[in-house]
């Protein structure tokens, strides 16, 4: 049992990393065909995958901003939640950019061109943010969506959890030809050695700054 336990833990890490990979591309792939918001619609029934809706105002100032950091003190990521109007008259939060209203609506919360096509992944409010967004929304009198939201950066965050599963994977697959080849039987001392330590230890920060952010968006 205890020689099995590090084979079951790797099978597990890696399980993870497909798992990530699938739900990112997943998340890229279903951007493809949104499905159009109607008056009548809830967001629960397209939730995780992605809607569109004409929103014709919206808060100039964030009603949620979440901040993201390392063990209290490195910062990693700032989420930004806004409430919207759409044309039929139904609240929704969008989770955007810092910029994103100034870009899209004037000084009064209008939009610039009468309304515009919010485009985004649906997904569930949690923590900090359905606490805050519940409690602000809990005296509107239009019909409101409390329960999920739509992230504007949909493509993006899916795009970074699918590098996040592919680039382990990938790298165990070189890391064993490699191996298979002897191309790894260098010391480090050697210039070969050096490169190829310089370059996993890149590539492992990269991966650990990248899974910070990523899990603190999801």
């Amino acid at each position: 049992m205890k020689k099995a336990g590090p084979i079951i833990a790797c099978v597990i890490i890696v399980l993870g990393f497909i798992i990530a990979a699938f739900a990112g591309g997943r998340m890229m792939y279903l951007q493809k065909s949104p499905h159009a918001l109607a008056k009548s619609d809830s967001l629960s029934v397209y939730q995780h995958g992605w809607v569109t809706a004409n929103v014709t105002e919206a808060y100039m100032e964030p009603i949620c901003t979440i901040k993201h950091r390392f063990i209290h003190i490195f910062p990693i990521t700032t989420e930004y939640y806004y409430l919207a109007l759409t044309e039929d008259a139904v609240v929704i939060v969008v989770r955007a950019d810092k910029n994103w209203v100034k870009e899209n609506f004037d000084s009064e919360g209008l939009a610039k061109n009468g309304s515009i096509k919010v485009e985004g992944y649906v997904r569930d409010l949690s923590g900090d943010a359905k606490l805050v967004i519940g409690k602000e929304l809990k005296y509107y009198i239009l019909r409101t969506e409390k329960e999920q939201f739509l992230d504007v950066n949909g493509f993006r965050n899916g795009l970074l959890l699918m590098i996040l599963g592919l680039v382990p994977l990938v790298g165990a697959v070189v890391i064993a030809i490699l191996y298979r080849t002897g191309s790894l039987e260098v010391q480090l001392y050697e210039t070969r050695g050096k490169v190829f330590f310089a370059v996993f230890m890149a590539l492992l920060l990269g991966e650990l700054l990248l899974m910070l952010y990523v899990f603190s968006l999801f």
